[in-house]
């Protein structure tokens, strides 16, 4: 059956084409999550511009999220577990979403909060955080600009790589390292959120005059305060915070089941992707330069994909081979220690027979296993044939010295 299935559909190949498969599908739901949340915080960007406390609201409903589906679960849950079977889903979901405790482990927190650091400094100066948007600048690049744009992308890479670190603390749980993180970050981000001002635009007009902003800073005011109890605009931050929560979720499944560089790669060619959707939905123009940098990455990202495809399919042989090792080599102790029990056996019962068998075989029922047993009782077996063909041996050459004698007996007869 296997000769008529292709190669990639073969039982030899299916565990990789399974594997190939469920990287696939979380990197696409990445990219899908990602370019969703990107859009989302450009929209309440231009609605509200205090980019540290929307992403401090995300972070407050991620864990309302999770601990609000945590309560609800538990005061549902039946008597029975929903894991017993062996179902792969099922223990893939038990594996990676099995909701967090709401008692927090200080353990546990000590250790996420350099991944905390890194997360606050990664937003801090991603370019959705800068209030200067570069392109639109006077002149080609400023020192500003290429020094935000450098320490963002340092700690992108190293909040990657604190994820892959931290995860096997948390055994491998997203829901449990998005938890904690977005509990520290609640905290790192309060700082910020004081430091850049941007509590004044939740503040009164007069408020506002009283501590010495300009008109135009107070018209931008007026308008945020026209917000505060605007019920579409919450209703969007509430859909930022849940795409908040998915974006948290897929990021740490992608460097879970990759790595932090390809996480990095598939965040790099994702921001091309988006950029190039972007200039279709607000139909804006961009250089042939532009255009070109964007297909040299895109086209750098492909190669990076069948490199690592190439990487799979050999450790896939090389764990193949090692499995078929394995089993072989255990089969082979097997079979020696079967062997080698069995002379065992043998030796110290190798002198038994019928009649001794029968005088003790009381005690060697009680004493001995059923595989002793069946051995000791072919040994019996053996040693008494050997005694019948010694029996019959002996009885043939009496009776042929027998009928020597006779023989002699007749020639000496006169």
């Amino acid at each position: 059956m296997s000769i008529l299935l292709p190669q990639y559909l073969r039982p030899k190949r299916l565990e990789l084409c399974i594997e190939k498969t469920k990287i696939a599908l979380i990197i696409l739901l990445y990219w899908i999550v990602s370019i969703a949340m990107v859009f989302l915080n450009k929209k309440c960007l231009n609605l509200l511009d205090a980019p540290f406390f929307i992403t401090w609201f995300q972070c407050l409903m991620t864990s309302m999220v999770l601990i609000l589906i945590r309560l609800v679960s538990e005061r549902f849950r039946s008597n029975s577990d929903p894991f017993q079977s062996a179902n792969e889903v099922q223990t893939f979901l038990r594996k990676n979403f099995m909701l967090p405790t709401i008692k927090l482990d200080w353990m546990i927190l000590k250790k996420i909060l350099p991944l905390s650091i890194m997360f606050v400094s990664m937003i801090s100066f991603n370019n959705l955080s800068l209030r200067v948007d570069q392109e639109q600048t006077i002149g080609d690049l400023t020192k500003l600009g290429v020094m935000c744009g450098i320490l963002a992308s340092m700690f992108v890479s190293l909040n990657s790589i604190f994820v892959a670190k931290v995860l096997p603390i948390i055994k491998h749980n997203v829901l449990h390292l998005t938890y904690y993180n977005s509990l520290i970050a609640l905290i790192l981000f309060l700082p910020l959120i004081v430091g850049s001002n941007e509590l004044s635009m939740f503040k009164s007009n007069d408020e506002t005059e009283m501590i010495g902003i300009n008109q135009t800073s107070s018209s931008v005011t007026i308008e945020t305060m026209s917000r505060r109890f605007d019920m579409n605009f919450w209703l969007l931050m509430i859909l930022t915070g849940i795409f908040g929560l998915l974006i948290s979720v897929v990021t740490n499944l992608q460097i879970k089941y990759t790595s932090p560089l390809t996480h990095n790669i598939s965040g790099t060619a994702k921001s091309c992707v988006q950029t190039v959707l972007a200039t279709y939905v607000f139909n804006e123009h961009k250089t042939v330069n532009w255009w070109i940098s964007n297909i040299i990455v895109l086209l750098s990202s492909a190669m990076y994909i069948y490199v690592r495809q190439q990487e799979m399919n050999k450790q896939f042989d090389l764990k193949d081979s090692i499995k078929t090792i394995v089993y072989n080599r255990n089969e082979i102790d097997e079979n020696l220690n079967e062997k080698e029990s069995k002379h065992l056996i043998k030796r110290k019962y190798h002198h038994l027979n019928q009649n001794d068998l029968c005088k003790t075989s009381n005690r060697l029922i009680a004493d001995c296993s059923s595989e002793e047993q069946s051995i000791i009782a072919q040994i019996v077996d053996e040693n008494d044939e050997s005694s019948r063909n010694d029996n019959d041996q002996n009885h043939y050459h009496q009776i042929k010295k027998n009928k020597k004698s006779s023989l002699e007996e007749i020639k000496v007869i006169p």
